[in-house]
């Protein structure tokens, strides 16, 4: 069976659309997109504006990668949705780790990554993912507003886009090229997985960590605080805690902290 695209004007959720159809047998690959969300969301249950003039995207993920592995996931899937952007509006966003974009310090993109039908794999000692539904969405159009609790921390590519069909020519050719890199860089992390070796290269952490935002200054991220030095090829985020002590961190959510 081949991958499809199916296109909405308006759903409650591509991320439960994706999973309606992968559960059904979808392949990977196949991808739900709609021009606006009712129900959209986010990490932690937290809701995600999705106002017409952005992308709304979930993309059905069939990998061997396993459960262990799944923030490394949404660091692959923010590293193709950085490049896709790159290569379509030639905007070089920043990447929050673990899961957001941002453009002239205000979120333009945020990614989730649920996993689900996950079963021990036939040596009972690693679980696997039955499939993954991956989310993207993506605040394109400079007219999109946003609630007023929102204003300050949301922000969007600032692109002019006029008609309809122009907001559909942008869509299918981002989508198209986040589905490229999505795809290209799961491969390598199943690769290296096989292999035994970190699931990412020197070149794509060098990459991502260029574009971190929080590269050198002082967050949290759970119950550990100090100057946020990257990821590793895992994508974990490694903090120097006290002078020449760190610590990697896999799991949680950052927020830079005021000194």
């Amino acid at each position: 069976m081949r991958a499809k695209t199916y296109f909405f004007d308006t759903l409650p959720s591509t991320n439960d659309k994706a999973k309606e159809l992968a559960g059904k047998g979808a392949p990977h690959g196949t991808t739900v997109i709609a021009y606006q969300q009712t129900g959209g969301r986010g990490r932690n249950g937290r809701s995600f504006s999705s106002k017409k003039g952005g992308l709304y995207m979930s993309m059905v993920l069939r990998t061997s990668l396993p459960v262990n592995a799944g923030v490394s996931i949404t660091i692959g899937a923010a590293v193709a949705v950085q490049k896709a952007i790159l290569g379509c509006f030639g905007i070089d966003t920043d990447i929050k780790w673990v899961n957001d974009l941002y453009y002239r310090n205000k979120k333009i993109c945020g990614i989730l990554a649920e996993g689900f039908d996950i079963t021990p794999d036939p040596e009972g000692t690693t679980s696997r993912f039955g499939f993954i539904v991956l989310g993207i969405g993506i605040n394109i159009s400079d007219k999109i507003i946003f609630p007023e609790e929102l204003k300050d921390i949301a922000g969007t590519l600032e692109q002019k886009i006029n008609t309809e069909d122009e907001l559909q020519k942008i869509i299918g050719e981002l989508s198209e090229l986040i589905r490229t890199n999505v795809n290209e860089i799961i491969l390598e992390m199943e690769k290296n997985s096989k292999n035994n070796l970190p699931l990412f290269s020197d070149d794509f952490t060098k990459y991502y960590n260029h574009r971190f935002i929080a590269m050198n200054k002082h967050v949290t991220v759970g119950k550990a605080k100090g100057k946020a030095l990257g990821i590793d090829k895992n994508g974990g985020i490694i903090i120097e805690t006290s002078p020449g002590e760190k610590e990697t961190i896999t799991s949680g959510e950052l927020s830079l902290r005021m000194l």
